[in-house]
C-alpha cells in the first residue's frame, strides 16, 4: 500500500493538522481539505471548537482557507476503515495498538512518538459513573460484582475506551493484591474482570454510544473516561463520579 496518511495522535491531535498541510504552499485563492477520522468522543470538541479555531488561525497566517472532511466512529472501527482503503490523511485513535495496526499497513509517513508528549495531547482516567445519589453504593471496581448492579461499558473488540477499562480493571487487582499479599496475583484479575464482565448487561460499539445509552436511564453504573462523564456533568447530567 502506498502511504498516505499524514500523521496519528493517540487520544486526539491538533499540531498535526498544520502538519497535514505543511506540504502546501500558502495561497489567498486556493481551498485546502484534511480528511480526518477519529474515535467517537473526540467528536464534539473538534467540530465545534477545535477544527473552527485552526481554520481561523491558519486562514489569518496564510490566507488560505481550510476545508475538513471528517469521520466518526470507534477506534476499532476506524483503523480498520482506514486499513481498508478510507482515505485519511490523519487519524485519531485512542490506543496504542490501533495506531500500530495503521502503521504495520504502511499507511504512516511520520512518528507520532515524535511529537509533543509522545503524540498525546489528552490525558483522562477511567471512572466509574453512577446514578444520582449513588443509590448501589458503588465505590470500587470490586462493588460493580454485585448481582444487583447492571455495569454498561463499551465492546472490547471495537472500542479503545472498553480495553482501557480492562486494563483499568485488571492493573487495580493486580495493585489490590499486591498492596494485601506482596505480590499482584494475576488470578484475582481475572476473576475480578469476569465477575464484572457477568454484571455487564450490553456492550455498544463506542465509548459515546455507552454514555449515551447510561443517559437513557440503563444500568447502574457505566465505565468510561472521565472528561465524558464531566462533558455530560457540565451539560446538566445529575451524575456521581467515582475513581
Amino acid at each position: 500500500m502506498i502511504s498516505r496518511l499524514r500523521g496519528i495522535l493517540m487520544l486526539g491531535a491538533v499540531a498535526l493538522l498544520a502538519a497535514a498541510l505543511s506540504g502546501c504552499q500558502p495561497s489567498q485563492s486556493s481551498t485546502k481539505t484534511i480528511v480526518l477520522y477519529g474515535f467517537s468522543i473526540v467528536e464534539d470538541v473538534l467540530q465545534k471548537e477545535i477544527i473552527p479555531a485552526f481554520q481561523k488561525d491558519w486562514k489569518a497566517k496564510t490566507g488560505q482557507e481550510v476545508k475538513f472532511i471528517t469521520s466518526f466512529a470507534d477506534s476499532g472501527t476506524i483503523t480498520n476503515q482506514i486499513v481498508f482503503g478510507a482515505p485519511a490523511q490523519i487519524a485519531m485513535v485512542s490506543t496504542e495498538l490501533d495506531a500500530s495496526s495503521i502503521k504495520k499497513a504502511s499507511l504512516v509517513t511520520t512518528n507520532w512518538r515524535s511529537f509533543k508528549n509522545g503524540g498525546t495531547f489528552a490525558y483522562t482516567v477511567t471512572c466509574i459513573v453512577t446514578r444520582k445519589g449513588n443509590p448501589k453504593g458503588v465505590l470500587s471496581f470490586e462493588n460493580l460484582t454485585k448481582q444487583d448492579v447492571e455495569v454498561i461499558y463499551p465492546d472490547p473488540t471495537t472500542s479503545g475506551g472498553a480495553q482501557w477499562v480492562i486494563w483499568a480493571l485488571y492493573g487495580s487487582a493486580l495493585k489490590t493484591s499486591e498492596v494485601a499479599v506482596g505480590v499482584p496475583d494475576q488470578s484475582l484479575a481475572r476473576e475480578l474482570l469476569r465477575s464484572v464482565s457477568l454484571n455487564t448487561g450490553s456492550l455498544p460499539e463506542s465509548a459515546r454510544k455507552a454514555l449515551t445509552q447510561f443517559g437513557l436511564g440503563y444500568g447502574d453504573a457505566l465505565l468510561t473516561y472521565e472528561n465524558e462523564a464531566l462533558h455530560d456533568i457540565s451539560k446538566g447530567k445529575e451524575y456521581g463520579i467515582v475513581i
